[in-house]
């Protein structure tokens, strides 16, 4: 996923609040406060095999992204959740964690410019 194609669409998120700007802030807080450990977890957890809670993790930081309107994130975790929980072959995880890694910088200079906004 390159810069020029990684957007955000808040509509949803608006929608869920109320358009409330202090409950977003506080999500999008969340969200930017968990996605780099959510990120060294995952990392972690590929190095040391661990392919269930791998697959766990993507699963719930997955239901935290939904609300940002990016389909190529969404799928990205769906991806990385069904290779780590089925018996397919884990070499692609490697490539996916690593994405995620990318799209991690992408996600949170987004939402630190949408906090700006909102504040």
């Amino acid at each position: 996923m390159q810069a020029e194609k990684f957007s955000l669409d808040f509509g949803h998120l608006r929608s869920l609040t109320g358009d409330d700007n202090e409950f977003m802030i506080e999500i999008l807080e969340l969200i930017v406060d968990q996605s780099p450990d959510v990120l060294q977890e995952m990392k972690g957890q590929l190095q040391s095999r661990e392919y269930g809670p791998l697959g766990a993790t993507a699963h719930k930081y997955k239901s935290s992204i939904n609300i940002l309107g990016n389909p190529d994130l969404i799928r990205l975790m769906k991806d990385i959740e069904h290779i780590s929980t089925s018996s397919e072959e884990k070499e692609p995880l490697m490539d996916l964690v690593g994405e995620f890694e990318q799209v991690c910088d992408l996600l949170l200079d987004a939402l630190k410019v949408e906090l700006q906004n909102l504040q």
